[in-house]
């Protein structure tokens, strides 16, 4: 399955908002820079939701398409 996620790097917490079934807005505590903000969002899809997660489309973007999955498949 496919969703679209806006970022939100820097700022003072995580955290995840659903806005519907396809869209997501994210806040993360890493800088976007180096990657970190991609692997701080990859970890806290996993932590906080139970999926895997892969950046699909949007590496160096703030909005980007995740292709996602239950841990258990």
């Amino acid at each position: 399955m496919e969703i679209k996620v806006k970022v939100k790097a820097n700022k003072n917490k995580q955290e995840i908002i659903k806005v519907d079934d396809k869209n997501y807005i994210v806040s993360l505590k890493s800088p976007a820079i180096k990657n970190k903000a991609n692997e701080e969002l990859i970890k806290l899809f996993s932590k906080e939701l139970g999926l895997i997660a892969r950046i699909k489309h949007g590496l160096t973007s703030n909005e980007k398409v995740l292709e996602v999955k239950p841990k258990d498949i």
